[in-house]
């Protein structure tokens, strides 16, 4: 789903990974909603919306290495203009294991991940109970397993005494099922300003999104604009920010979202 595609980008860890026994935890709730209808040939547009409540972890390992997961709850709602056709549940779980390669002065890191649905097919369940109606139920996602191998690359740099960084990452995504492989790649660029001799945030902007190997209508791929930002309220709490567009898409929604979270980090 499309907001599936704004949150699990910004669970991606980054090229500096967490020393041994260290992690990271956010909880978070978000929105989106689409800027396109989709519409059959003897139908109106629909209209796409929908909420999510997600964990997101990370957590340092022995060997410079680095586990993350990231698993979402979605209310979609697909508004026609007969009724609305809403499907809540568990969406499309994400697995990352990495590994340091360098760490200064350029990051770089590699890491092997999937993509897991936490839900059962329920299509033959809608048609039992709605029949020609089932399909107008939004999906929590595409029910297929993908694998993927990223590379993520970063430089920190300074500007006056605010530490800043550049990130960028780049990966191959198999897919199992129908779908065809895709090259999921993204870029980030951010401040973090200090409040005295401690970080009082973060900030920046990015850029992400998925090219499909080859032509395929059926296939999404999309390009997405985002900022993000935080406030740390000690050392190890912080509430954090998003929002994010979905400009250019195939075979999925554009359209617009965003949402909060509060983190906590164990050092």
């Amino acid at each position: 789903m499309p907001l599936i595609l704004l949150a699990a980008d910004l669970a991606a860890a980054g090229p500096w990974l967490r020393d041994a026994g260290s992690a990271y935890v956010k909880g978070a709730v978000g929105g989106f909603a689409g800027l396109d209808g989709e519409a059959g040939a003897m139908e109106a547009p629909v209209s796409y919306r929908d909420a999510s409540a997600s964990l997101y972890g990370e957590l340092g390992l022995p060997w410079s290495m680095q586990a993350s997961a990231y698993a979402p709850y979605v209310i979609a709602v697909n508004q026609r203009p007969e009724a609305a056709y809403a499907s809540f549940g568990a969406g499309d779980a994400e697995l990352l294991v990495s590994r340091q390669i360098i760490r200064e002065p350029l990051a770089l890191s590699l890491g092997v991940g999937a993509k897991l649905p936490l839900y059962a097919d329920r299509a033959g369940d809608r048609e039992d109970a709605y029949g020609a109606a089932a399909s107008r139920f939004p999906e929590a996602g595409d029910g297929q397993v993908d694998i993927e191998a990223r590379l993520e690359a970063g430089r920190s740099f300074r500007v006056g005494r605010v530490p800043g960084w550049v990130q960028a990452s780049g990966a191959y995504r198999h897919r199992t099922g129908d779908f065809v492989d895709g090259v999921p790649w993204s870029a980030q660029l951010g401040l973090s300003p200090r409040r005295g001799d401690e970080s009082g945030g973060w900030a920046g902007v990015e850029a992400s999104g998925v090219v499909n190997v080859v032509d395929d209508a059926h296939t999404r791929s999309w390009t997405r604009l985002g900022a993000f930002g935080a406030v740390r309220l000690d050392g190890a709490w912080a509430i954090e920010a998003w929002a994010g567009v979905i400009p250019w898409a195939s075979a999925s929604q554009r359209g617009a979202g965003g949402g909060v979270g509060l983190s906590y980090q164990h050092r």
